[in-house]
């Protein structure tokens, strides 16, 4: 029996802690995976599956891996067919390591806590929700990591469950958080609908506590109390908030500072369409689920993603606030009437990214250099947005807006005009940010001037 290599022994007591996902074991330049997550991943990616000596057993160790530079691609195509992915980075370096290089998994990534602009659909929401009941009862709490957006509902009663379906068929979470006692009983309670069933995560029942819970959510937000919230007493709800937060901490390994508020969702305003309505009226897909010819498709001319993610939630709950529909109308009146001006603003807009999801990704650690060059391109362009917006007399139109000048002018000085795309390429700094830098890089680039002058210094 052969003996099992320190590196082969690393990766299975890292494996053992992520069972449910596929392992991204991170070796020099490759993420390599190996036994049943290699063969699962040759196949889902069409890599060649190959082998890697042998076991303990003396067994050849199925193996595949992709390159570092390019695994945003790849996990997009796993995450798309509903697989978690656990990223296993090496944290320290290479050449000061004793022994075996110290790895650690650095982020699980799933299909409802992916915030990757290559797998996400830019103009729709990536929702996670958590789901807890409790008596006659019944609580959902709803993420978006990829914009900081979180909302809680809670029903009661009778109608609590096809209340909850219509909530579900709303947000369209693409991951359910669920109680591990209580799993297949919530499972059966969403699955006699149209909905389309979700990855399910599990988590233990204490995670669900509502004391437990309770303080998550004001640890977060920093709070003594959910009341300025608009959340009072709503017990299931708080449940399923709370237990759904730490899962998402602990897979992201982040505070997710980029999440401010949460809100309780009132639907009172709002027309409730089920997911059969939804489905049949083809509001954002059709009956073969193609976007194409659909009531979106048709009115979706928003220049920006954020504004096509809110032009499809606005589909999916039309608003029953008679004061709400008539400032919208003003709105579209205004813009209607001075069409040279509307084509003004909407070059403007066209010019600034998402930054929801820029920020978003920038909080949790994942953004690239050309993340940091997007936001500052973007926030440039604020204030030619806020002159236009003054110029209308529409509350929606001519709103508050910070120009955030100082962030813009920040990054300005500090992200160079054409950075890399990896991190680890270097020239992401412009020049004169950083005397200290500015030095290193002219020893860098007159090594040998350097050196010459050290040694005729170190002679004297």
């Amino acid at each position: 029996m052969k003996s099992e290599t320190p590196m082969m022994r690393q990766y299975r007591e890292i494996k053992n802690e992520h069972t449910e996902a596929i392992l991204f074991f991170r070796l020099g330049d490759f993420y390599e995976m190996f036994y049943d997550d290699a063969v699962i991943a040759s196949k889902e990616l069409e890599i060649t599956l190959t082998s890697r000596n042998v076991d303990k057993d003396g067994k050849p160790i199925p193996m595949c891996g992709i390159p570092v530079h390019s695994a945003k691609t790849y996990l997009g195509r796993l995450i798309s067919k509903g697989h978690r992915v656990a990223i296993c980075d090496q944290v320290e370096d290479v050449r000061l390591a004793k022994g075996i290089v110290r790895r650690e998994v650095t982020r699980v990534v799933t299909p409802g806590t992916v915030v990757d602009d290559e797998v996400l659909d830019s103009k729709e929401n990536n929702f996670i929700a958590g789901l807890f009941e409790i008596k006659n009862c019944v609580g959902a709490s709803f993420l978006d990591l990829s914009t900081g957006e979180f909302i809680l509902s809670e029903f009661s009663g009778d109608e609590a469950w096809s209340q909850m379906q219509e909530e579900l068929s709303y947000f369209r979470p693409r991951e359910l958080l669920l109680p591990e006692s209580d799993q297949f009983q919530l499972v059966k309670r969403i699955s006699g609908g149209l909905f389309p069933l979700p990855l399910q995560t599990t988590q233990s029942d204490w995670q669900f506590n509502c004391n437990h819970s309770q303080r998550v959510l004001m640890e977060h937000f920093q709070v003594s109390t959910l009341e300025g919230f608009g959340i009072n007493g709503n017990k299931a709800a708080i449940s399923a908030g709370g237990a759904l937060l730490s899962y998402v901490k602990q897979t992201q390994k982040s505070s997710l500072g980029h999440i401010k508020k949460v809100t309780l969702s009132d639907p009172v305003f709002c027309l409730k369409l089920d997911e059969l309505t939804i489905r049949n009226l083809e509001l954002i897909r059709g009956l073969d689920g193609n976007k194409k010819w659909t009531l979106l498709s048709i009115l979706d001319f928003t220049k920006t993603a954020m504004g096509g993610r809110l032009l499809s939630n606005w589909l999916l709950r039309p608003s029953l606030n008679p004061e709400e529909i008539e400032n919208r109308l003003n709105a579209v009146e205004e813009l209607g009437n001075s069409p040279l001006k509307m084509g003004r603003l909407a070059k403007v807009l066209k010019s600034i990214q998402d930054l929801e999801r820029l920020v978003s990704r920038v909080v949790l650690e994942t953004a690239h250099p050309r993340d940091l060059l997007g936001l500052k391109n973007s926030l440039k362009s604020l204030p030619a947005l806020q002159k236009f917006l003054k110029g209308y007399r529409s509350s929606l139109l001519n709103a508050e807006l910070d120009s955030l000048g100082d962030v813009a002018d920040f990054l300005s000085r500090a992200i160079a005009d054409d950075p890399p795309l990896a991190l680890n390429e270097g020239g992401i700094i412009q020049s004169g940010f950083s005397s200290k830098l500015d030095e290193l890089r002219e020893i860098v680039q007159s090594g040998k001037n350097f050196i010459a002058a050290l040694e005729s210094q170190e002679r004297v």
